[in-house]
């Protein structure tokens, strides 16, 4: 089971490293976080035939996927998030949905969509 983990990067690189990780867990996409100097982020991954599902545990932070980032990386397939602790917001096609503990959100992955987390949070895919 692939994992990643920022706590293993010095702190003035740890966004950045977590920038390429999540790349290279899901899709292309932009995260934006205002956390620059020590920030905490922790992915599982784990694959079953056609499925993955993954375990995400970090901080505050906006994570897009743009048109830029599809055309990148053209996969497509879905997200089934389950907000699992703190508050999420997601946007997609003009619909926002605010998430809490226990709520699901699914996500199609071939168009531009928004994650945003104002505190820490864990969601599981």
């Amino acid at each position: 089971m692939p994992t990643w983990s920022t706590a293993t990067v010095p702190r003035g690189q740890q966004f950045t490293y977590w920038r390429e990780m999540i790349c290279q867990a899901f899709h292309d996409l932009t995260p934006e976080s205002h956390l620059r100097d020590g920030f905490r982020g922790h992915i599982s991954l784990r694959s079953l035939q056609r499925l993955d599902l993954a375990r995400i545990e970090s901080q505050e932070q906006r994570v897009r996927r743009t048109e830029a980032d599809i055309a990148r990386s053209p996969k497509s397939g879905y997200y089934a998030n389950l907000q699992v602790r703190g508050v999420g917001m997601t946007t997609q096609d003009g619909r926002v949905a605010v998430t809490h503990p226990g709520d699901i959100t699914v996500i199609d992955t071939a168009k531009p969509f928004a994650f945003e987390f104002r505190g820490d949070f864990r969601q599981h895919m």
